[in-house]
C-alpha cells in the first residue's frame, strides 16, 4: 500500500528521478497515490492499463506503473502496449511483488486475492508449476525484449522489510516497508543500442555452501559453455571461494563479485538478499545438472601435488605407484568444532603405523570478520608428531582448488563436519566425520542438506567423544 509514496526519497537518493523518470510520463494504476517526479509531468490513469487505447504511439518519455501488472490478465498484451507508447530511449519502470517475502510463496495470494500473475528474480516457472507465474530473467526478459525494449535492471526491494516477521502483510500493517521487484527497461532507438546488462550467477553461504551449490545445481558447470562477460556473485565470508574460477579456462570473460555474508537471523533473508548491482541481471541457469564437474587448479598447486602428494621414496609406494594417502581437515568455523589435537595425533600415528598411509593436512587460516563465526586456525594442528616422510602439512599452501583435487583423490577424509566433508561426499570418497554437540543438532538430528552424507555405507560419523579408531579401521577396510 501506498509504496510510490514509500519509495519517493529512495528513488531520489539514488538517482532515479535523474535517469529514469524524467520528462513527460504516465502512471498506469495509480489510485490515489500518483507518481511524484522532480523534472517534468505525470498523467495518472486506472482504467484501461493493459491497452492504452486512448494513447498515440511514440508519446511518453517514461512509463511508470507500480503494483498493477499482477492484476492485469494479459502480461503480454501489457508490454507491447506499454512499450508502443514510449519513445525511444523512454523507459518503463515496473514495480510488482515478490512472490517469495509478499506473497510467502503461496497461490493464489493471502493477501489480495486479485491477484492474477506472479513474480520473482529466484524462482523459474517450472520450479513452481504455474503459467501465470513470471522469472524475471527467463519468462518476463522475454516479453520484454521481444517488444523493443532492453531490460536494465531487476532488483529486490525490501527496504524496511522485518524478515522475522514473514506472516504478516508488513506493506500493508506499516507505513514505511516494501517487499517487491523493481524492473527497468529501454526502448531501443534503431540508431542507438547501449549494452544489456551483465548476467551473473550466485554463489552464497560458507565455502561448503558454495560447494554444495556448485555440485547440486547447473550454477557452476554454466561457465564452461559461457561465450560472454558473465559474473559469477560470492556471497560469502570465506575470502578464498574467489580462488574457484581463478584458474577456470573461461577467466577472461568471468567477473568475480565478492560480497559479505552473515549469518541471517532467518534462513529466507539469506536467500533473497541477492545484492544486486546496476549493470547486471541475476540468471539462473538450467544446464544439465548431471554434466561433469571440474576444479581447475594452478600451476603452483600443480607442483606442490606432484612433489608432496603423488611422488614417494621407492621404498614407501609398490612399483608404478603413488602411496595412497588420506586428508585431515580439523578445524572448521567455530572453535567448538575443532577436533582436539589429541585425536589427530593418535588417528595420524594410527593410519601411518597400522595402514602405511600418507597423511595430507589440508585447511585454511583466516578470521571470519562479520560473520557469526569465530576464525579458522590452522596453525594449532602444525605440529602433530609425526615422521615428515609419512605426514605432509599443507595448511596454508593450496588455494581451494588445489585441496579440491587433493581430496578427490584420497584414500579417506578425517575431519569435523566442514566444507571439506562436503566435498569428499560429492566426490564419493570414504569418510569419519566427527562434529560438536550444537552440529550433531543442527545438522544430524533431522538431515538438511549439509548432512546428505551422513547415512553413507562408506561413512563413519559421531560425536568427538564418541570416537574409537575403529571408526577408522571399519571406513578404510572396507566395513
Amino acid at each position: 500500500m501506498n509504496e510510490t509514496r514509500k519509495m519517493f526519497t529512495i528513488r531520489k537518493n539514488r538517482g532515479d528521478f535523474e535517469v529514469y523518470l524524467k520528462g513527460r510520463g504516465i502512471d498506469i494504476g495509480c489510485g490515489d497515490d500518483l507518481l511524484r517526479v522532480e523534472n517534468g509531468t505525470v498523467e495518472g490513469i486506472n482504467e484501461d492499463g493493459e491497452k492504452l487505447g486512448r494513447f498515440q504511439n511514440d508519446l511518453f518519455d517514461f512509463v511508470y506503473s507500480s503494483h498493477c501488472l499482477e492484476h492485469l490478465n494479459n502480461i503480454e498484451s501489457a508490454i507491447k502496449n506499454w512499450s508502443r507508447v514510449l519513445k525511444n530511449d523512454g523507459h518503463l519502470y515496473i514495480v510488482v511483488p515478490d512472490w517469495v517475502i509478499y506473497e510467502k510463496r503461496r497461490w493464489p495470494s493471502s493477501f489480495n486475492g486479485d491477484h492474477k500473475h506472479t513474480f520473482s528474480i529466484d524462482y523459474t516457472r517450472e520450479m513452481v508449476n504455474r503459467d501465470n507465474h513470471w522469472h524475471i530473467s527467463g519468462d518476463l526478459r522475454k516479453v520484454i525484449e521481444g517488444n523493443n525494449l532492453e531490460l536494465i535492471k531487476a532488483e529486490l526491494e525490501d527496504f524496511g522489510y522485518d524478515y522475522s516477521r514473514p506472516e504478516l502483510d508488513q506493506t500493508f500493517t506499516t507505513d514505511y516497508a516494501v517487499s517487491q521487484i523493481c524492473i527497468i527497461a529501454r526502448k531501443k532507438n534503431a540508431g542507438y543500442t547501449t549494452p544489456g546488462p551483465i548476467p551473473y550467477v550466485e554463489f552464497g553461504g560458507g565455502l561448503g555452501d558454495i560447494i554444495n551449490q556448485m555440485f547440486r545445481t547447473p550454477a557452476y558447470r554454466y561457465f564452461e559453455s559461457i561465450t560472454e562477460k558473465t559474473a559469477a556473485l560470492l556471497i560469502t565470508h570465506n575470502p578464498y571461494a574467489a580462488e574457484i574460477f581463478r584458474y577456470h579456462p573461461r577467466k577472461e570473460l568471468i567477473e568475480v563479485i565478492m560480497e559479505p555474508w552473515v549469518h541471517p537471523h532467518e534462513a529466507e533473508e539469506k536467500i533473497r538478499r541477492p545484492l544486486l548491482h546496476k549493470g547486471y541481471v541475476r540468471i539462473m541457469p538450467d544446464s544439465a545438472a548431471n554434466t561433469p564437474i571440474n576444479f581447475y587448479i594452478s600451476p603452483e598447486d600443480r607442483q606442490i601435488i606432484d612433489d608432496v602428494v603423488n611422488n614417494s621414496s621407492p621404498d614407501e609406494r609398490p612399483a608404478g605407484q603413488a602411496r595412497r594417502y588420506m586428508v585431515i581437515q580439523a578445524f572448521a568455523g567455530l572453535r567448538e568444532r575443532d577436533i582436539p589435537v589429541e585425536i589427530v595425533k593418535s588417528v595420524i600415528d594410527h593410519a601411518v603405523t597400522e595402514h602405511n598411509l600418507k597423511v595430507i593436512l589440508a585447511g585454511r587460516s583466516y578470521e571470519r570478520v562479520g560473520a557469526d563465526h569465530s576464525e579458522e586456525k590452522g596453525e594449532l594442528f602444525m605440529d602433530c608428531g609425526a615422521p615428515e616422510n609419512s605426514v605432509k602439512n599443507l595448511i596454508d599452501r593450496l588455494s581451494v582448488p588445489g585441496v579440491l583435487e587433493v581430496v578427490k583423490n584420497c584414500a579417506l577424509f578425517f575431519g569435523s563436519h566442514s566444507s571439506l566433508n562436503i566435498a569428499a561426499w560429492h566426490f564419493n570418497k570414504p569418510c569419519v566425520v566427527l562434529y560438536d554437540n550444537a552440529t550433531k543438532e543442527r545438522h544430524f538430528r533431522r538431515a538438511d542438506e549439509w548432512s546428505f552424507g551422513k547415512d553413507y555405507r562408506t561413512t563413519r560419523h559421531g560425536l568427538f567423544e564418541e570416537f574409537s579408531m575403529r571408526m577408522f579401521d571399519e571406513v578404510l577396510n572396507g566395513l
